[in-house]
């Protein structure tokens, strides 16, 4: 039984749907309790028999968007059940989006299911209620926009005057009045925690220290790489707020800007700046570069296939320390006492004029501006690619199922390109290079500097004054200067 005539019969399958968010949650007439009963009450008046169990409850939900469980679950039941009419308090219950709101009224009217919202008084059965309802569509979508606008510009505001938006305190202070104050025994670990990384450990073993004296993050748990990175990056530390940091998805927005505070700072700027540096100098590094002790750990690159040489402890073909290429069907390899000899014949080579006046070739600069071009391009046609399948959805070419998975893939998608941008775009910034003279000047005493040395030194060394060393297929090398 569908259409007009359900109203007239008893014996229907209906089901209602109650959503309510977070912020709507003290507002009268908007409780689960109050548009729960309205619901059951207007079945009850049409003689149709409904209870608790026909309603799908979202509660704590916003509607911007079809990412709640409950609407999935009867999305789920009315494709695979017969369902004559669906009922909501209000139209604005099942999605405050235009385009959701336009496609729900196409399944439903396909699977030839009325749709009775009871406070504007619609049944979706004739065309000119179908048309009332996508007005209404417009209307709600606008004063969500218009909302999150408004609260948007108020927060911002706020944040210009140097206020926190909410949100737990940071692992270092404590909210008291809905100000920050510092926790002293957090922010000695917050200053252990730049110090540290600024002694060239890396985050895993900031962590793994962490844990091994004991130490709790803020809600008491284990600590992990990420809050670690978290805290290195977060400018609350030197007294400063951040704005526009993450969008919805999580994902950062690359537009972030830094307000003065009001709180007080709990390390000096300019850890805060060399921190910085230094995680932008480790991101250009290969994985091991940063934290390994070896002194050219990461820094040998071979020229035949682009890849960064591994550290060898030896084995039965190889039994001393040496370099390896680690691709596939690439033999290059050298010892690590020959090695050492040919780059400290390069340092000789690099305080004469002759190699000034060679110009070194950045061989990846071309492709890696290539790559960055596409991922761009693939990026700008995903937008494309989701109206295709809504398209498709909206034409009865593909189910709801269909569609789902076919956005849920593509957004997947997205978020792996944002990120391969985000690290190809760090890889390509310019670095800071040595003045000639400076350089020139510094490794004319490097043979006794480099003896003298121990592995951690050396490795500092190498770091400061050089961006990476090049392994050539005839056993020379050549060191690129920073």
């Amino acid at each position: 039984m569908k259409g007009a005539s359900i109203l007239q019969v008893l014996d229907v399958n209906v089901i209602g749907y109650c959503r309510v968010s977070t912020d709507e949650q003290a507002e009268e007439g908007y409780s689960i309790r109050a548009q729960s009963a309205r619901i059951l009450d207007y079945a009850s008046s049409k003689g149709w028999i409904m209870s608790n169990d026909n309603l799908f409850i979202d509660e704590g939900y916003s509607g911007k968007d079809l990412n709640r469980p409950a609407i999935q679950r009867l999305l789920t039941y009315i494709e695979s059940n017969e369902v004559d009419a669906v009922i909501v308090n209000r139209s604005d219950r099942l999605s405050r989006d235009l385009g959701d709101t336009v496609n729900l009224t196409k399944l439903l009217k396909r699977k030839g299911i009325m749709l009775i919202s009871l406070t504007e008084d619609m049944k979706t059965d004739t065309a000119t209620d179908r048309l009332k309802l996508n007005v209404t569509a417009v209307f709600n979508q606008y004063e969500r926009e218009k909302r999150a606008e408004d609260v948007k510009m108020g927060m911002e505001r706020a944040a210009k005057e140097g206020f926190r938006q909410g949100g737990p305190s940071p692992f270092g202070y404590d909210c008291v009045n809905q100000k920050l104050i510092i926790n002293d025994r957090e922010a000695a670990v917050v200053r252990d925690i730049f110090n540290w990384y600024l002694n060239n450990w890396g985050a895993r073993t900031i962590c793994n220290n962490l844990n091994r004296l004991g130490i709790p993050t803020k809600k008491g748990a284990k600590w992990s790489q990420r809050p670690v990175m978290y805290i290195l990056q977060n400018p609350v530390y030197i007294g400063k707020i951040r704005w526009n940091y993450r969008k919805e998805t999580g994902h950062r927005t690359n537009e972030e800007v830094v307000y003065e505070s009001q709180h007080p700072p709990i390390i000096s700027e300019q850890l805060f700046h060399q921190t910085q540096e230094m995680i932008l100098k480790r991101k250009e590094m290969a994985p091991r570069q940063a934290t390994h002790s070896h002194p050219f750990a990461g820094m040998i690159e071979c020229t035949a296939c682009g890849s960064r040489l591994h550290i060898k402890h030896g084995g039965p073909s190889w039994p001393h320390l040496h370099y390896k290429c680690p691709t596939k069907g690439c033999t290059r390899q050298i010892r690590h006492t020959e090695f050492v000899e040919r780059f400290l014949e390069q340092i000789d080579w690099m305080t004469t004029e002759e190699f000034w006046e060679e110009k070194v070739e950045n061989k990846t600069e071309g492709s890696s501006e290539t790559e960055l071009a596409k991922l761009k391009k693939e990026l700008n046609g995903i937008e494309s690619k989701k109206q295709k399948w809504l398209d498709a959805f909206e034409n009865d070419v593909i189910t709801m199922s269909v569609l789902k998975d076919r956005m849920k893939s593509i957004e997947s998608r997205e978020k792996e390109l944002h990120e391969q941008i985000s690290q190809l775009e760090t890889k390509m910034r310019p670095r800071m290079t040595i003045p000639k003279a400076e350089l020139m000047n510094q490794l004319r005493d490097f043979h006794s500097i480099w003896h003298e040395a121990t592995d951690q030194e050396q490795k500092i060394l190498v770091q400061t004054l050089f961006h990476k060393i090049l392994y050539y297929p005839d056993r020379t090398i050549r060191i690129i200067p920073q």
